[in-house]
């Protein structure tokens, strides 16, 4: 398997942005990932995407991943970062891109911040 990394392009801040992922996870050539942003697609990729060896089967995950926040080597000068989910969606295998595809918002819809919970 070859790894690679890819792009895709500057993101809006501030208003809400569609993904959609479709992957079909394989360690030889069926394997399948294609990303749409915004009802764009920007990327499709045939061929292995795992390795046959895995212990464990692939899963995805999305977050904020800012390594620097360990504090390995200075503190960040961000102390706080903000990502917000909405109609997350998954398919199995019948699933396609219209049964995922997320409802529009209207053009007026702001995130709300969720109160800060104590630890």
């Amino acid at each position: 398997m070859n790894i690679f990394s890819y792009d895709g392009g500057p993101v809006t801040l501030n208003i809400w942005n569609d993904w959609v992922w479709h992957m079909v996870y394989s360690s030889t050539n069926t394997g399948l990932i294609e990303v749409w942003h915004n009802n764009k697609l920007l990327l499709r990729r045939k061929g292995p995407n795992t390795y046959a060896q895995d212990k464990h089967y692939p899963y995805f995950k999305w977050g904020i991943y800012k390594w620097g926040w360990s504090y390995t080597v200075r503190p960040p000068a961000v102390k706080n970062r903000v990502l917000f989910f909405s109609d997350v969606r998954v398919a199995g295998p019948s699933g396609n891109y219209q049964s995922v595809y997320p409802e529009r918002l209207p053009e007026n819809a702001v995130p709300v911040k969720s109160p800060k919970i104590k630890q």
